[in-house]
């Protein structure tokens, strides 16, 4: 074959490529995108034709801006395209999504906790501190970012204490500690204890104050009972809940109820009123009792009359005159203290007129005493103050039951003798509590063994 045979044999079997369309060129695009450096960003099938590479991206493309890049890229794809338009176009898919990519294998994250509710100051703040640790933990707070945390949930005077010492808006284990030191909690015994003896003073109008009233007893008894058994405690939220029922239901509450917990309590408190109504068998009224009979001119506990301030407040001072035991009634004489006198005669108008209770002066070695009259107790009990002056001396310690609640008492050694109503009686079974009595009106409870020896 000579040259020029070979020129034309060349020249027939010379290719000649058709115009570049979509539909007629198949691209390895596999190899393309190895060689460009990015195999693994895209998922294409090897030895595809470029509709189906096409199709392949329409199919793979997120949201309106792949669409709108494909459909643009397309116009040119069905004019002529060419590998470096290809990596374009997966380069500005990558661009547009790229936070799409692999979303499959992202770590999972916990839901984020909520935070403990915002110190006012009005707790105690290691207390409140245990819960912020908790949510610093739960949420992955770093240490660099708890003191911004730890100023967020802080209001009225703690924040005012940090926004006034730029030191502490800085250092994170400052205000930590400063907050501790400054913010104990401490309620003091004696707001506590004043404050319990007026809330107890009054009775529940309805049954949805005992709920807030309960709620406000549990708090100053925390205070007061710091430091005791759970049980102490409880007995002693259980014996201040019962003075705010009425009067006829208080009984029944504290004896005839197993109350196991704070919560049965104010459950069982909340539905007495809702018992029978009480009928007075004096008056036939309704809603107390006959002891507590406002129609009488005397007070009167199971059938023995009780001498109150209403029958004694005009007569003459009397004191006791020493007597062999058992003479029976007591001759007096004019020269008691008339300030022991007023002041026992103030107590007893209290305890009638804004306690809505029976009081009842008595006389214990010379020395007189206001009285509270109580059907539910079986027993003479004394404050531990008047017990002190007296220089009793007492032995075991143990719970003793009242129309006032449970007392923790100490039993008193020796017999006691004491005057009431002008009678001398001798007490067996006397005990002094371990505490003072919430109101400090009365300083002694009287009990129905020794009204039943009233004659």
């Amino acid at each position: 074959m000579n040259i020029s045979e070979r020129s034309d044999e060349s020249a027939d079997s010379e290719i000649v490529l058709p115009p570049r369309g979509a539909t007629d060129i198949g691209l390895n695009i596999n190899a393309t995108v190895e060689n460009a450096g990015v195999n693994n960003a895209n998922n294409f099938n090897t030895n595809v034709s470029l509709d189906e590479s096409r199709n392949q991206l329409n199919y793979t493309g997120h949201g309106d801006n792949n669409r709108n890049v494909l459909e643009s890229n397309n116009k040119s794809m069905d004019k002529g395209v060419t590998i470096n338009d290809v990596m374009n176009l997966i380069k500005q898919m990558q661009h547009i999504n790229p936070e799409k990519v692999h979303t499959s294998t992202a770590i999972p994250r916990y839901a984020t906790r909520p935070p403990p509710e915002h110190f006012k100051g009005k707790e105690d703040f290691d207390r409140w501190f245990i819960k912020f640790n908790a949510y610093c933990r739960l949420n992955h707070v770093p240490r660099e970012n708890r003191i911004d945390e730890l100023i967020l949930m802080l209001e009225d005077e703690p924040l005012n204490d940090i926004i006034n010492d730029p030191y502490l808006q800085q250092d994170y284990d400052a205000s930590v500690e400063f907050l501790s030191r400054a913010y104990k909690g401490s309620y003091s015994r004696t707001a506590a204890m004043h404050d319990l003896s007026l809330l107890t003073s009054r009775r529940a109008n309805k049954v949805n104050d005992i709920d807030d009233l309960a709620s406000k007893i549990s708090k100053y008894v925390e205070v007061l009972e710091a430091g005791k058994s759970r049980n102490d405690i409880l007995l002693h939220k259980i014996e201040n809940l019962s003075k705010v029922l009425p009067f006829e239901c208080q009984s029944k509450f504290l004896f005839c109820s197993n109350l196991t917990s704070y919560d049965a309590a104010i459950a069982t408190a909340k539905r007495m009123p809702e018992q029978k109504e009480t009928i007075c068998y004096g008056c036939k009224g309704i809603g107390h009792i006959k002891a507590n009979c406002p129609k009488k001119s005397l007070r009167q506990s199971n059938n023995v009359i009780v001498e109150t301030l209403c029958e004694r407040a005009d007569n003459s001072p009397k004191t006791i005159v020493k007597f062999p035991k058992g003479q029976g009634k007591i001759k007096t004489s004019d020269k008691a203290s008339t300030s022991n006198k007023n002041m026992t005669i103030c107590n007893m108008h209290f305890l009638k007129e804004v306690d809505n209770l029976i009081g009842a002066e008595i006389v214990v070695d010379n020395m007189k005493i206001t009285s509270l009259i109580d059907t539910g107790a079986n027993c003479l009990i004394l404050s531990p103050s008047i017990a002190e002056k007296l220089g009793l001396k007492t032995t075991n310690t143990s719970n003793v039951k009242s129309f006032q609640g449970v007392h923790q008492v100490r039993r008193i050694a020796a017999p006691l003798n004491i005057i009431i109503n002008n009678e001398l009686l001798k007490i067996e079974e006397g005990y002094v509590t371990t505490r003072e009595f919430i109101n400090p009106r009365f300083q002694a409870i009287i009990g129905m063994n020794i009204l039943e020896r009233l004659n």
